[in-house]
């Protein structure tokens, strides 16, 4: 099993070097027709818009809901440079639930047409898929040990969840503009899953141990189901780009293979109020997939003590002092292992967004939006920007976003489009990239960085659409 685990996470980390969560900027990137992806309402400047094929649109987005990674985890000591755990001051500010994601897409393939008051679209994109949820106290047993406020108490992490797949959309889309100011529209996604990693149940306590009492040992009972489901062939796979024969098995394995199979649903409005104010709103991801092709369904289950190990900083852990395969194997040893072979249905990440928007000249258009995205939970996010069109072949865009407890991340985004080729970029929180500096150079170990996302990418987009505002302008 131990193999094959690791072989299914590795497919799907090796996919995400090719979704990314929430995006704000995107949404108000009405130049593009890829800003339809999240808001399926949204009008096109142009009469056609293509994606080019691996290249159209390619986004990657990171993110942890409770600290930042090298600014809370990691101190930089001055006098040589060496790392060192912090103490971790860190975990009192976290939520109880705190997750962490990796998220990437690429489209094979996009185009959007316009027939008269209406559009269609289709897409093939591929997404890869990474997110854990962990509790708050977990982070406190690493830091505190058997210490402080938890010794001799049971600490139930019930939350503990592990999330990862690998799957190919293929989406439909319509949308239409009435003449009394509405505009609807839904994408239908067929979803064919191809790897997945699944946590359906997990309850972990931790009892942990008094001094005097109890030996100073951390005594761990856990229940766990994690399900897992991938291609059977990929087991033998042999990965040869100048073998055909192992060419032609990856082809068979990531696009013929609709073992599993599972429905999406997008669907947005938007209400023009007048020339200058409109109010939009859209959900997206509603789905499943069901999971069929070579399921695994492995129950661990048992109790194990583990020993305190004293450690200051990061040097501690080697071979001399600290024996990590000898945890590793104790706590295997003792844990029951069993594994069934049932299928199961893994839900889609879901999300909500609305916005205002104002025309505050003919090329310049303000705007707010409100986010709220759906794992095990509801996690929230707001944005206020401007968007200027420069000249028909340039705009650029600018917008102040709040997310897990910050607020201070700047979003930026341009497009140029030299002829009928169209190239693009939005990245939604820049700013700690350029507060991490000490004396003019970077410096990792102050980056405060909780989240940040990147699409870029190529369109031919042709036939600009002329809308009564290129005549007059007015609040009637």
């Amino acid at each position: 099993m131990k193999n094959n685990f690791l072989k299914l996470l590795s497919l799907i980390c090796i996919c995400e070097i090719a979704h990314a969560q929430s995006e704000l900027g995107l949404y108000n990137f009405n130049n593009i027709h890829q800003s339809s992806f999240l808001n399926v309402a949204n009008t096109s400047e142009y009469k056609f818009s293509m994606g080019l094929p691996g290249i159209g649109s390619i986004a990657a987005s990171a993110g942890n809901s409770g600290f930042s990674l090298a600014k809370d985890l990691i101190d930089t000591v001055s006098a040589n440079k060496d790392t060192a755990w912090t103490k971790g001051s860190f975990v009192d500010k976290m939520a109880k639930k705190n997750i962490t994601y990796v998220l990437t897409s690429v489209d094979l393939i996009s185009f959007r047409v316009k027939a008269r008051n209406s559009y269609f679209s289709f897409n093939i994109t591929d997404h890869a898929e990474f997110r854990t949820m962990l509790p708050k106290d977990l982070f406190g047993v690493v830091v505190n040990g058997n210490g402080g406020n938890y010794i001799g108490n049971d600490i139930v992490l019930s939350n503990i969840r592990l999330d990862a797949q690998y799957y190919r959309e293929y989406g439909v889309g319509y949308q239409h503009e009435t003449k009394k100011k509405w505009s609807y529209g839904f994408r239908v996604k067929l979803l064919q899953g191809l790897a997945n990693v699944h946590t359906s149940k997990s309850t972990t306590t931790i009892h942990v141990g008094k001094d005097e009492v109890e030996g100073n040992e951390l005594n761990v009972k856990s229940d766990m189901i994690v399900n897992t489901s991938y291609n059977k062939e990929w087991d033998n796979l042999d990965i040869n780009f100048d073998d055909p024969n192992s060419v032609n098995k990856m082809r068979k394995m990531f696009f013929s293979d609709f073992s599993n199979l599972g429905l999406g649903l997008d669907f947005g409005a938007s209400y023009k109020l007048n020339k200058r104010l409109t109010f939009s709103g859209s959900v997206n991801n509603l789905g499943f997939i069901r999971w069929k092709e070579n399921t695994k369904n492995y129950k661990f289950k048992g109790e194990t003590v583990i020993k305190g190990v004293e450690s200051k900083s990061v040097s501690d852990f080697n071979g001399e002092n600290f024996n990590f395969q000898r945890v590793v194997d104790s706590i295997g040893n003792a844990f029951k292992l069993d594994s069934t072979n049932v299928k199961y249905t893994s839900n889609m990440v879901g999300s909500s967004t609305i916005t205002a928007n104002y025309k505050l000249w003919r090329n310049t258009e303000l705007n707010a939006l409100f986010n709220a995205s759906f794992y095990k939970g509801s996690k929230f996010s707001a944005s206020v920007g401007i968007h200027h069109n420069v000249a028909k072949w340039f705009s650029i865009m600018a917008y102040w976003s709040a997310r897990y407890n910050q607020y201070n991340n700047l979003g930026l985004g341009f497009m140029v489009k030299p002829g009928p080729v169209q190239l693009y970029a939005i990245c939604d929180n820049l700013t700690p990239f350029f507060s991490a500096n000490d004396g003019g150079q970077s410096d990792f170990y102050k980056t405060d960085l909780k989240h940040s996302n990147i699409r870029f990418g190529m369109n031919i987009a042709i036939g600009r659409v002329k809308g009564p505002e290129a005549q007059t302008f007015s609040d009637k």
